[in-house]
C-alpha cells in the first residue's frame, strides 16, 4: 500500500521566535532574516537602520504580539544581560545600547557615555548618573547614594541583627526580588544605622516594622508578613 502525501503538509522549515523578553536583529544578515518565519509575543525587538535588501527580509517576518519595534543605527554596539547589570564609566562601553532582562545598577556614569538602557525589571540609577532610558517594562528608580554604602542582592537578600549591626550609617540594601528581615532585627536598629531598601519584588517583615520600611524603601510590588521569615533566613545561613 502507497501513503498519498498530504498536499498541505507543512514544509516550512523556518525558525519561530516567541515568548523572549528583548530580540537583537541589528547583526543578522538579509539571508539570516529570511531563516525567520515569525516573531511573536516579545516585549521588544531591536532592528537595524539597514539597505533595502535588509529591510526588505525583515518585512517579510511576520510580526504577532510585539510591543515594540526600535530602529537602531547600523553599527551600534548591542549589550545583552540576563540577570543584573552594573553598568558605571568602567564597565559600559560608549555609544551602547544595553538590553537587560532583570534588574540593571547605574552609577557613577557621566552623560557623556551616551549610554542606551532596555530594561524588563527594575533600573536603580544612581543621581548625578545619566543614562537614555529607552524602554522600561517595570521601575526606573532614581536614588542619591553611596556605592560605597551599597549592599546588593541578585535575587533575594535576607536580614537579620548581625547584619544590619555590621551595616555603615546610610546603607542602601538593594534586592532584585525579595528581601526577607527576620524578627531579631527592631526598628531602632533600622533608625540607627539609617537604612534604606530597594526591592524590585517585595520586602517581607513582621508588621512592626511597616512603618520603617515604608517611609524608607522603594518596593515594586509590596510589603508582607509571612511565617517563613524564620524559617527561610535559617536556611539561607546554614
Amino acid at each position: 500500500m502507497f501513503w498519498k502525501r498530504k498536499e498541505n503538509a507543512d514544509t516550512d522549515k523556518r525558525q519561530k521566535i516567541e515568548d523572549v523578553a528583548m530580540l537583537d536583529l541589528t547583526n543578522y544578515t538579509p539571508e539570516a532574516l529570511r531563516n525567520i518565519k515569525s516573531i511573536s509575543d516579545v516585549a521588544c525587538v531591536l532592528v537595524a537602520d539597514g539597505d533595502d535588501e535588509y529591510i526588505e527580509a525583515l518585512s517579510e517576518i511576520e510580526f504577532d504580539c510585539v510591543a515594540s519595534t526600535i530602529k537602531v543605527p547600523k553599527g551600534t554596539e548591542i549589550g545583552q544581560v540576563n540577570g543584573s547589570a552594573h553598568l558605571t564609566k568602567e564597565t559600559a562601553k560608549k555609544d551602547a545600547i544595553y538590553m537587560v532582562n532583570g534588574s540593571a545598577l547605574i552609577y557613577d556614569l557621566p552623560a557623556e557615555m551616551n549610554i542606551g538602557l532596555m530594561v524588563n525589571g527594575t533600573a536603580i540609577v544612581q543621581k548625578g548618573s545619566y543614562i537614555n532610558v529607552i524602554q522600561a517594562n517595570g521601575d526606573v528608580i532614581s536614588v542619591a547614594f553611596d556605592m560605597n554604602k551599597a549592599k546588593f542582592a541578585g535575587n533575594k537578600l535576607y536580614i537579620d541583627a548581625n547584619f544590619v549591626k555590621e551595616c555603615e550609617i546610610g546603607t542602601v540594601v538593594v534586592a532584585d526580588n525579595k528581601i526577607y528581615i527576620d524578627d531579631s532585627v527592631t526598628a531602632d536598629m533600622l533608625r540607627e544605622k539609617k537604612i534604606r531598601f530597594i526591592s524590585g519584588n517585595k520586602i517581607i517583615c513582621r508588621k512592626e516594622l511597616w512603618g520603617y520600611v515604608q517611609n524608607n524603601a522603594h518596593i515594586s510590588n509590596k510589603i508582607a508578613e509571612s511565617d517563613e521569615i524564620n524559617t527561610k533566613g535559617k536556611k539561607k545561613r546554614k
